[in-house]
């Protein structure tokens, strides 16, 4: 069995390219003083200033029966079912907007939308939800 250290340094070894890198960047950790009120819900859309990503995991910890949330993850990365304006079609790789507003992704940029990413597969008018690549860039 190899000792814990040992572990966590074979994986800095192999993932970390440089000494002074934090994280891969393909997710974000969000502390707790910077989430909303109720914490970070998996798999919700997430806008901090012009980052924006998906929920993924939190991590809790509990004092004296009382729960707190002390760190969530904020992927930056890959596709997601994500909610659509249900009156759009989507093509394959169109630019999406997410309508913070309403809590959906566009193809319709209204001027104070971000940019989220592209279609992932074609989306029928009718649609809900729809598959959407995150592109993981930050918009002004």
């Amino acid at each position: 069995m190899v000792a814990q250290g040992r572990q966590v340094s074979a994986y800095k070894e192999r993932y970390l390219i440089v000494k002074n890198q934090l994280q891969q960047g393909d997710a974000i950790y969000i502390p707790v003083a910077s989430q909303p009120g109720a914490g970070l819900v998996s798999g919700q859309v997430y806008l901090f200033g012009s980052m924006i990503g998906v929920a993924g995991f939190t991590t809790q910890t509990t004092t004296g029966g009382v729960t707190t949330t002390v760190i969530g993850v904020l992927w930056l990365t890959g596709v997601y079912t994500l909610p659509k304006h249900a009156t759009q079609a989507w093509t394959l790789g169109e630019l999406l907007y997410w309508d913070n507003g309403l809590g959906v992704c566009s193809g319709v940029n209204d001027s104070s939308d971000k940019v989220i990413g592209v279609a992932a597969a074609a989306a029928g008018s009718t649609d809900t939800t729809g598959a959407v690549r995150l592109n993981g860039a930050f918009a002004a």
